[in-house]
């Protein structure tokens, strides 16, 4: 049995529990540390204590962090650089090298994107790739607020964004974007990305008030894939709909695999997946896009992204 904590107490900490307590071979052994007494609602839902970081630290063999990001450098600097980390939002890491954190993006650890992803690489030359994605604005703790660190160019972009570059199969070389802020917050942006192959690939992202959807178009030489991401992963192939497995929304979503895979980190079994370049290579995707709406959409460069770009992702899967 893997003993597994979760760092954090909102939301998507306890989509995290929720996952661990649903895996087998799963212990979740707490939650809590920033501070304690922070994740009182969500331990009492889960039926495990609200931990110290310390104390988390000391009872698993692995921890996922779930905190806002502007919290991370400082969860992190508590993390010996070998100990098993799942980092859900990879912001302002320490540089030490961590070579047992894997980057949060369960969205590739679905079965049904994996198989959208082997449908979009088997189009051959690929030369429309588009995501869309509305998000439901975020109104919790400090989600949809300067002090969680950005908008919507980090959630939904950190989630999606992967499923993107792993569908292009070509590291990203440079970005255009234009954004829609409010006060310091961006609330939308578009974002054109210059891939090393010559291609460029688009990426709107938007928080609205409504329910969200997710969807990532593909047209190559032969048809058209269409895969929607959220509210549930689900496949087109040039027009007709490809039934996805009837699994619940932990499953569908990735979220179990994604903590199955974890566990088996922390157990010694297998490497980190996605590895964490994947979340700093997002990071400097989204420091570029900001950079680039700064200077009226302008191209700029996104230096040395390719070894942390996840353009051949869909194929690493085990």
């Amino acid at each position: 049995m893997t003993r597994i904590a979760i760092i954090g107490g909102g939301p998507g900490a306890g989509v995290h529990a929720e996952a661990a307590r649903a895996t087998p071979g799963i212990e979740l052994v707490g939650v809590g540390g920033r501070p304690e007494g922070t994740a009182t609602a969500l331990a009492g839902a889960m039926g495990v204590p609200d931990l110290s970081l310390d104390r988390l630290l000391a009872e698993a063999d692995g921890v996922v962090v779930a905190v806002p990001p502007r919290a991370v450098p400082d969860v992190m600097g508590h993390i010996q650089v070998a100990f098993p980390a799942l980092v859900e939002s990879p912001v302002g890491i320490d540089p030490a090298p961590r070579p047992r954190t894997a980057t949060a993006v369960n969205f590739l650890h679905a079965s049904v994107v994996k198989q959208a992803l082997r449908a979009i690489h088997d189009l051959g030359d690929v030369h429309h790739l588009v995501l869309r994605s509305r998000a439901t604005r975020p109104t919790w703790g400090h989600h949809g607020t300067a002090d969680f660190a950005g908008g919507a160019l980090l959630d939904p972009a950190a989630g999606s964004l992967p499923v993107l570059l792993a569908a292009a199969g070509s590291p990203v070389v440079d970005v255009a974007a234009t954004v829609r802020r409010d006060g310091a917050i961006e609330t939308a942006a578009s974002l054109t990305l210059g891939l090393s192959d010559g291609r460029r690939i688009r990426a709107e992202l938007e928080w609205i008030d409504g329910p969200g959807e997710t969807v990532l178009e593909a047209a190559g030489a032969s048809g058209v894939v269409s895969l929607q991401l959220w509210p549930r992963p689900t496949i087109e192939r040039n027009g007709e709909p490809l039934t996805p497995p009837d699994e619940p929304p932990l499953v569908a979503l990735g979220f179990t695999e994604q903590m199955r895979r974890f566990a088996a980190v922390a157990a010694g079994r297998a490497e980190p997946w996605p590895p964490r370049s994947v979340g700093d290579g997002i990071m400097a995707l989204a420091e570029a896009a900001a950079r680039s709406s700064r200077d009226n959409g302008s191209t700029m460069p996104c230096a040395g992204r390719a070894a942390a770009d996840p353009a051949t992702i869909f194929a690493k899967t085990d």
